[in-house]
């Protein structure tokens, strides 16, 4: 790999010291950086810890002449998105966006956190300052099945790129897939997307205070995941349930669909009664696949598995990165902002409209 490509392989920004704007409580992540904390912080220490505690302006964008000078008399609708504490621009929007602070998103979860509904577990900041996060563990565990127990998380992820929106995400991750950010990683239920528009912070407002009631009521979504649990489902049944995830007739999405058999049968935790061969199983098999494998060719899986082993230096420091985090890092923006959590919640739905059926 050459300095361009480590670089990539994580997409945490460094500052010169090589040291990662990214805390987390817990386990170390997939790359080895970031400040590990022993206790979950509040939100200062959590933003301070994350280095997170800077704050976004607009500026004013010139058409300047060959020799630099801006023209006084150019007229332009855009402005540049610039981090006020290194003069950093980390994107362009219209002159009507409005701009979300990181303190804003850590505030998000303030009245979880004080009524001890949640605690910080970890919160970074990605692509140079153009992408961030913050994740909070919920304070509910819930069994679907005996010895398959789910944590629940909540993510608040943001752009200052002025392109991406402001996004909420209810996700609950099986404990025996669970690590470090395995909630970021996995399956979640997208509950707001909200653009950055003038009423974008009251609207962050109310999705706080649905969101509040949302994680009150938590043991609704849970019997919905027993119930897939109760649901058994047979060779054909499971094939018919990827068909209608994965439903093209291409050769790609045939082997996706042969690739979900094997890990309905041989993937994560379902060696744990009551997960193979049910609805709950199969269900898992998608999001695993999308967690994990997606976008890695089927010819190098195990390859893929194997390289976590390795590691290589990140230019200009004493660090060391995980060579799959690369690919890891693209999958965890395309669960939170792409493809995958779409996928992942195609998933969820056409499972529980097997259910209903």
């Amino acid at each position: 790999m050459n300095g361009s490509d480590t670089n990539m392989a994580h997409e945490l920004e460094l500052d010169t010291n090589g040291n990662a704007s990214m805390f987390y409580v817990g386990e170390t992540p997939w790359h080895g950086l970031g400040t590990k904390l022993s206790a979950p912080p509040t939100s200062a220490e959590a933003m301070k810890a994350a280095k997170m505690d800077w704050t976004v302006c607009q500026r004013p964008v010139f058409v300047a002449d060959a020799n630099g000078k801006p023209l006084e008399d150019a007229d332009t609708k855009y402005s540049a998105i610039v981090r006020e504490s290194d003069g950093k621009r980390l994107g362009m929007a219209t002159k009507d966006y409005k701009l979300v602070q990181n303190s804003e998103a850590f505030g998000f979860f303030d009245p979880l956190v004080t009524a001890n509904l949640a605690s910080y577990e970890t919160a970074g900041v990605l692509k140079e300052g153009a992408l961030v996060w913050v994740m909070a563990k919920l304070d509910v565990e819930n069994e679907i099945v005996e010895g398959d127990s789910i944590r629940n998380y909540a993510i608040l992820s943001m752009g200052h790129d002025g392109a991406r929106s402001v996004g909420g995400t209810l996700s609950s991750v099986r404990v025996v897939c669970a690590n470090t950010l395995g909630a970021a990683e996995s399956e979640g239920v997208k509950l707001f997307k909200l653009r950055h528009t003038k009423t974008v912070n009251e609207q962050i407002a109310v999705a706080g205070i649905v969101f509040e009631e949302i994680v009150k009521n938590l043991e609704k979504r849970t019997d919905a995941l027993r119930a897939l649990a109760g649901k058994q489902l047979d060779s054909k049944g499971l094939m018919d349930y990827f068909e209608q995830v994965f439903p093209s007739d291409s050769k790609q999405a045939e082997n996706v669909r042969a690739r979900l058999m094997v890990l309905a049968d041989a993937g994560r935790g379902t060696e744990i009664p009551g997960v193979r061969g049910t609805l709950w199983g199969a269900y898992n098999a998608v999001t695993e696949y999308t967690s994990h494998e997606r976008n890695v060719p089927m010819k190098a899986l195990d390859a893929y598995r194997a390289i976590d082993q390795k590691q290589t230096v990140v230019p200009g420091t004493a660090k060391v990165v995980s060579i799959s985090a690369k690919i890891a890092a693209r999958r965890l923006e395309s669960l939170w902002f792409g493809s995958a959590a779409e996928l992942n919640q195609k998933a969820l739905n056409t499972a529980l409209d097997l259910l209903a059926a």
